[in-house]
């Protein structure tokens, strides 16, 4: 029975969440403003009902928000543009591999 549910998420999950108002390849451009509250009331409704909905995203979410937390203390002046930008689609890259759309 779970492997039914899982087949069929798995052709219809894009679907479903396209008609919630929030696919997951557009979480990363809105966790910055969820995570640092500037995000408008109802599209921050529309995330955590994707929260709700996908635990990949959820805890992609999370991370990132543990990420900033850690990182608060590290001056951006000790890190170079161009590494900073390879760190940025480093760490993108590798949370898509570790928590993927359903």
């Amino acid at each position: 029975m779970f492997s039914l549910f899982r087949k069929l998420w798995s052709s219809l999950g894009w679907w479903f969440l396209a008609a919630r108002g929030i696919r997951c390849e557009e979480l990363t451009r809105l966790l910055i403003e969820y995570v640092d509250g500037t995000m408008p009331a109802g599209d921050r409704v529309r995330l955590d009902s994707h929260f709700t909905d996908c635990p990949n995203c959820f805890a992609m979410m999370r991370t990132y928000r543990q990420t900033i937390d850690l990182s608060r203390g590290i001056s951006s002046d000790c890190m170079p543009s161009e590494v900073r930008l390879r760190l940025k689609r480093f760490l993108n890259e590798k949370m898509w591999e570790r928590y993927p759309p359903l």
